[in-house]
């Protein structure tokens, strides 16, 4: 007890991190020095096709490389590269990012850098938004003599003479 009393007084972060891996061995932590990495987005929903820049910030100066990892559906990790793009304005930190251009599914990602390596973050895809079909009624002012008009299933474009009123639903 006195042991862990100093480990955590000395390296509360690091300690307090490897004790909830003790008592909760397989929950989403990173190792050790999860703390040095900051990742953005983190956990995010997207829409089906769209982009997703993953970005981290490594605490430590030296570190220039990084590893996106990509739980894989039949267990394991893709390895993919992360570009670096340079150090922040203090100089003790250091960026690096990683793109999808079209993510069509869901998955987990972490990062590993320098010996970091962060907890799991989730990416849910969901479908974009559709419109299914556009219906617009026409009310055509009297000097036409024109009964009312419905338009079904239409794309939305909207044509009439001057005065014609025009409902969408």
């Amino acid at each position: 007890v006195l042991v862990l009393g100093a480990l955590l007084a000395i390296w509360p972060s690091e300690a307090s991190l490897l004790l909830a891996r003790t008592v909760v061995p397989f929950s989403n932590l990173g190792n050790a020095l999860e703390g040095d990495l900051s990742i953005a987005p983190g956990d995010v929903v997207l829409q089906h096709g769209q982009s997703l820049r993953i970005e981290a910030t490594v605490r430590h100066g030296s570190v220039t490389s990084a590893d996106l990892l990509i739980a894989a559906a039949k267990g394991g990790e893709i390895r993919n590269p992360m570009r670096y793009l340079g150090p922040l304005d203090d100089g003790q930190r250091q960026r690096l990012e990683f793109t999808i251009p079209a993510v069509t599914e869901g998955f987990r990602y972490r990062v590993y850098s320098g010996g970091a390596l962060s907890r799991y973050y989730r990416v849910k895809v969901v479908p974009r938004p559709e419109v299914r079909g556009v219906s617009v009624r026409y009310e055509y002012p009297e000097y036409t003599r024109l009964p009312p008009d419905v338009e079904e299933n239409g794309v939305g474009d909207i044509r009439a003479v001057a005065g014609t009123v025009a409902t969408v639903t």
